[in-house]
C-alpha cells in the first residue's frame, strides 16, 4: 500500500458530505412544489416565520409585549393573509395597559378570550379554518350555500375567499403562567407542537 495515496478520513467524510448534501438538495429541488409549505418562511419586514412560535421571556415589566406587540402590528399591517388576531388572558377581556394602548394600530380583528374558552373556541376555529383550506384547494367557493358561508366568514373574521391561505394570530399574554402551557396534555399545549399545519 503506498502510504503517499492515502485519504484522511476527514477528507473523505467531507466529500460524501458534499456529495450528500448535492443529493438532498437536487432531491429537494425535484419536489420543490410539492415541500413548500414545509419550509419555515419569513414574513416581510417582521421578526417572525409563517407557521412558527415566537415567544418573548423576561422578566415582568421589561418590554416582553411592546416587543410581541411590534411584530404584531407589523405582521397585521403588512401581511395579505392576516385575518385575525386572537388575544387569550386570564380574564378574556382587556387588561393590559400596553396591549390596549395600541391595538388601535392592530388593522385586523382582534377577539378577546380567557385562558378557559381558548381551547374549545380554538378546536372550533380551526376546524373552520381547515374547511376554509379544503374549500380554497377544491375550488368550491361557489357551491356553498350562503348560511354556510356567512358562518364561515363570520368564525375566521374574513368577509371573502380572497386570500389563498389565512395567516391567524395568537397572542397568549403571561404564557409561562398559563395552564394552557403547563398542562402537556392540553390541546393548545398540543398546538404548539405542531403548528405549523394550523
Amino acid at each position: 500500500m503506498d502510504l503517499n495515496s492515502y485519504t484522511p478520513y476527514e477528507e473523505l467524510a467531507g466529500v460524501y458530505n458534499t456529495y450528500v448534501d448535492e443529493m438532498i438538495n437536487e432531491a429537494l429541488s425535484d419536489n420543490r412544489n410539492a415541500l413548500s409549505k414545509e419550509k419555515l418562511m419569513k414574513i416581510p419586514y417582521s421578526e417572525c416565520y409563517l407557521n412558527s412560535i415566537t415567544a418573548a421571556i423576561g422578566k415582568q415589566n421589561k418590554g416582553k409585549t411592546l416587543t410581541i406587540l411590534k411584530q404584531i402590528i407589523i405582521i397585521a399591517n403588512t401581511s395579505p393573509y392576516s385575518h385575525v388576531l386572537i388575544y387569550i388572558n386570564r380574564s378574556g377581556s382587556p387588561s393590559d395597559d400596553t396591549f390596549e394602548s395600541l391595538k388601535h394600530l392592530i388593522k385586523i380583528p382582534i377577539i378577546y378570550l380567557s385562558q378557559e374558552e381558548a381551547e374549545d373556541y380554538l378546536k372550533n376555529f380551526l376546524m373552520y379554518k381547515e374547511l376554509y383550506n379544503t374549500i380554497k384547494k377544491q375550488g368550491l367557493e361557489d357551491k356553498i350555500i350562503d348560511k354556510q358561508r356567512d358562518e364561515l366568514f363570520e368564525t375566521l373574521s374574513i368577509s371573502n375567499f380572497d386570500r389563498e391561505f389565512l395567516h391567524s394570530l395568537i397572542f397568549l399574554d403571561d404564557a409561562v403562567k398559563s395552564k394552557l402551557i403547563t398542562n402537556e396534555k392540553s390541546y393548545f399545549n398540543q398546538l404548539l407542537t405542531q403548528c405549523r399545519h394550523i
